[in-house]
């Protein structure tokens, strides 16, 4: 057979080649394989006579390249070449024999010659026993060796060539165990040059398990690139666990990848790793990649992404257990023949863990010639396409355990908290707990220290613990709102916390009023008969708190002789003569600041006769309880205080003013002036009320001004003895008598 080459017209030499018969049934993928060309080549070199053909039967024959490994060795006379020891007779080549196993006539005269040479040259006299029987124990091994070991190891060869490839992969971790070793083998069942259909069974050690795997695959060959998928049953035979696996695979020349997803198959089993625990496998998917020198492909890299979820997974081991845990692994290898393959890989995880293993693996292709195998040659051929047809699937073989710890063994809830509750309280915290061991820690968590939790029964009863509500925080930008769990540890060291409860905190304000100074006075209308009323809110424990939103109370005044509500202004309200009608009336209305607490203060005074009930309404803290005031019938003296004009400043309220004199005027009930009956010395000034009008503020109550007699000129400070820096000016003037 002759082609063109570069297309200058020089005929390539014919390929030499020898009639193969089959011992037993086989693929032409195989067969290709095995004499070191593709499947394509040799149908060309059989010239259509297979080309419809993707298998042959024992027996059945076809042409394969004179150096194929599945020939017997010929010369370069293209005579057989016999393994039989000389015995004296020579051991020349035979030519081939006929199609009827005949030999030439020529062939057998030549042989008969030769024999009559070496018998006729050898030293019969000479030759001892011993040397006799060497000869002949040489030739029967050599005969044996010729017509039944090589015949044995040929089909043996066709025989494991069946099986494809097995693996032997011997795994040093970090800790220097080969506990992880494994064995694999890859057999294909239909396998033409276009697609191969595959079983895969394996079987190796984790962590003191034995772990099968049986799994079934295709490969399809697209030219270029090849791509298949597989699924895979992973079996522990120590424990009965069960994995289900899916993959796919993409190839080409010294390049692969890989995607795997794994689930469980079987239940949640008693674990032998933990007491009171169960486990399974743990569902995950891995991300692979492999790849090779195309210019040194003794030399590859690899990296692989996986991640497993469950809430306690042992990715690194059961020392190790992990919420959806995830890992990057690389790796070198370096292969010097195709048997052999050395490998590092480091795995990084989470939280710090990782792992480093050291692999020895052994990939024996069954039915290919050792020779090959152990040739450096031939690893590029293994990097290709076609040499890595029947390479191992790059999966997990080790199934990784979830565990989760049975229901009874360690639980704690925290039921819900009244939503009532106000500041002050307390409350007793009664977890629900199931434990098989005895608890020996309890921990609250959050906000422990506001809460004031402390125990009512031993530091380590859970069923008794009493929280106290802290105060009302009044606050526009305050939730009020707590939270609590509680973790719990067993005598066994198990922990468990439990769900995280909601404590809201009420206010407990009360609103209070309280009369200061006497609460009956004369219906006179003046200031010097006003009624002082003082509302404000105390907390749970009566104390005074301030509360920046409150808004200003609203008054309400009843008349306990009538229960008319009576409507209370500055002023009393004229009749149609235009005569005041008798009325209670508001004289001051203010605020006060009393060691940081705010106070609300109302001044009444009535015209009109009678016992009333008054009520501050202070808004979400509510209505305070009611005060009675009395007015009685005036009695019948009446006073007036007099400024330079005229003017009674009891009803004008005008503010003393410090260097005008004012003078007292007092009337019997016949409006006489009877005020020079009164010795001087019997009249007392005093200050009263707020001096706000005249920048101060500061309140007196009936404070002695000293001064006696009929008239009074307010002083500066430095003459006063009010200690206010306004001196006198300002506050309401009285006169004790």
């Amino acid at each position: 057979m002759a082609a063109e080459v570069g297309g200058r017209g020089v005929p390539e030499p014919e390929l030499a080649t020898r009639l193969y018969t089959l011992p037993t049934n086989s693929s032409l993928y195989q067969l290709a394989l095995q004499s070191g060309m593709t499947v394509a080549e040799l149908r060309a070199l059989n010239k259509g006579g297979i080309d419809r053909r993707e298998s042959m039967k024992a027996g059945e024959s076809l042409l394969l390249p004179a150096t194929s490994p599945l020939l017997p060795v010929v010369d370069n006379t293209g005579l057989y070449v016999n393994n039989l020891p000389e015995m004296g007779m020579g051991n020349d080549p035979l030519p081939k024999a006929d199609k009827d196993g005949r030999m030439p006539a020529s062939a057998m005269e030549m042989k008969a010659a030769g024999m009559a040479q070496s018998v006729g040259s050898q030293d019969w006299n000479n030759m001892t026993g011993d040397q006799a029987q060497t000869q002949v124990e040489s030739w029967a091994k050599n005969k044996a060796k010729a017509e039944v070991l090589n015949p044995v190891q040929q089909q043996a060869q066709d025989f494991l060539g069946k099986f494809g490839k097995a693996q032997v992969n011997i795994t040093v971790d970090d800790e220097g165990s080969l506990k992880g070793s494994s064995g694999s083998l890859l057999t294909p069942w239909y396998d033409t040059d276009s697609m191969v259909i595959f079983s895969q069974v394996g079987i190796h050690g984790q962590d003191g398990r034995t772990i099968g795997n049986l799994g079934v695959g295709v490969r399809f060959d697209e030219g270029d690139w090849m791509w298949g998928g597989n699924t895979f049953l992973d079996q522990d035979i120590s424990r009965n666990h069960t994995r289900g696996g899916v993959g796919g695979e993409l190839w080409t020349d010294n390049l692969k990848f890989a995607a795997n997803y794994y689930y469980p198959l079987s239940r949640w089993k008693d674990s032998k790793d933990f007491d009171d625990y169960l486990e399974r496998p743990a569902k995950g998917f891995d991300v692979r990649a492999q790849g090779y020198l195309p210019s040194y492909p003794h030399l590859g890299a690899s990296v692989v992404y996986e991640q497993y979820f469950g809430d306690e997974v042992a990715l690194f081991g059961k020392d190790n257990l992990q919420s959806d845990p995830s890992a990057v692994t690389v790796g070198v290898d370096y292969t010097p023949v195709p048997l052999v393959t050395l490998k590092l890989s480091h795995k990084e995880g989470q939280s710090g863990k990782n792992e480093d293993k050291a692999d020895l693996i052994l990939s024996y292709q069954l039915g290919t010639p050792l020779s090959k195998q152990l040739d450096p040659d031939q690893v590029a051929v293994a990097r290709s396409l076609r040499g890595s047809r029947y390479d191992m699937v790059d999966r997990n073989y080790d199934i990784v355990l979830e565990y989760k710890e049975k229901a009874g063994a360690l639980e704690v809830d925290l039921a819900a908290v009244p939503m009532d509750l106000l500041e002050g309280d307390t409350y007793l915290m009664q977890p629900l707990v199931r434990s098989k061991y005895k608890v020996t820690a309890v921990n609250w968590n959050g906000d422990v220290i506001p809460l004031s939790i402390t125990p009512t029964a031993g530091s380590t009863n859970t069923q008794g613990w009493q929280i106290t509500l802290p105060v009302w925080d009044s606050a526009a930008t305050a939730t009020n709102r707590y939270r609590l769990s509680i973790t719990l540890t067993n005598e066994k060291g198990k922990q468990v916390t439990s769900n995280e409860v909601d404590i809201v905190v009420g206010q407990q304000r009360q609103s209070r009023l309280d009369v200061e100074g006497a609460a009956s006075k004369q219906a006179s209308g003046l200031a010097a008969d006003a009624i002082q009323l003082v509302t404000y809110i105390t907390n749970h424990d009566g104390v005074v708190m301030n509360d920046p939103a409150l808004v200003k109370p609203t008054w309400i005044v009843t008349n306990l002789d009538t229960g008319a509500v009576l409507t209370v202004n500055d002023i009393c309200t004229n009749d149609t003569q235009n005569v005041p009608v008798p009325c209670v009336s508001v004289k001051s209305d203010r605020t006060e600041v009393r060691d940081g607490m705010t106070y609300y203060i109302r001044e009444v005074v009535s015209t009109l006769v009678g016992r009333f009930s008054i009520v501050a309404d202070l808004g979400r803290y509510g209505k305070t309880a009611p005060r009675e005031m009395v007015f009685s019938q005036q009695s019948g003296l009446r006073a007036e205080i007099l400024d330079p004009n005229g003017n009674d400043i009891l009803v004008t309220q005008a503010s003393p003013t410090v260097g005008v004199t004012y003078t007292l005027k007092l009337f019997n009930a016949a409006n006489q002036d009877i005020t020079s009956t009164f010795a001087p010395e019997t009249l007392r000034w005093a200050l009263d009320g707020n001096a706000s009008a005249a920048g101060c503020d500061v309140t007196l109550t009936d404070h002695d001004t000293g001064v006696t007699g009929y008239t009074f000129t307010p002083r500066t400070h430095a003459n006063s003895n009010s200690g206010v820096t306004c001196g006198d000016q300002g506050f309401g003037l009285k006169v004790m008598y």
